[in-house]
């Protein structure tokens, strides 16, 4: 049973205004998820693919930063096959238990100027 779904479209290059400033990389990746994205050319479009996931979570799970869910409680990271997975903690987390969801479906998609995410939560 679907428990939450979620979307999010990001542009890239309004991203890669953002991460010109050190800070607000820090606060939106994990250290792992800068280093998956750093080491590939397209490390903008890799960043905005993680973010619109981050979003996109946090609209299935219906809390965001006012709600205490930072986004350093959502991370991002691929399986060895390169499928991308969700690893939550914290308040994150607490509401995906509360809700029963046992399942996070998640498909990452990007272009050179947008990317695109899309969380599905399911309770089995």
């Amino acid at each position: 049973m679907i428990v939450g779904i979620g979307v999010d479209l990001v542009s890239v290059s309004r991203l890669a205004e953002n991460l010109e400033n050190g800070r607000f990389k820090q606060k939106v990746f994990t250290a792992r998820e800068i280093a998956d994205c750093e080491a590939f050319k397209s490390s903008q479009q890799r960043y905005a693919g993680k973010f619109a996931a981050k979003e996109a979570l946090m609209k299935a799970i219906g809390k965001g930063i006012r709600q205490a869910v930072g986004f350093w409680q959502i991370e991002v990271l691929n399986a060895e096959s390169g499928a991308p997975y969700l690893q939550l903690t914290g308040e994150a987390e607490k509401t995906l238990a509360a809700l029963g969801a046992d399942r996070i479906h998640l498909s990452i998609s990007h272009l050179e100027e947008m990317a695109v995410a899309t969380v599905i939560l399911e309770r089995s």
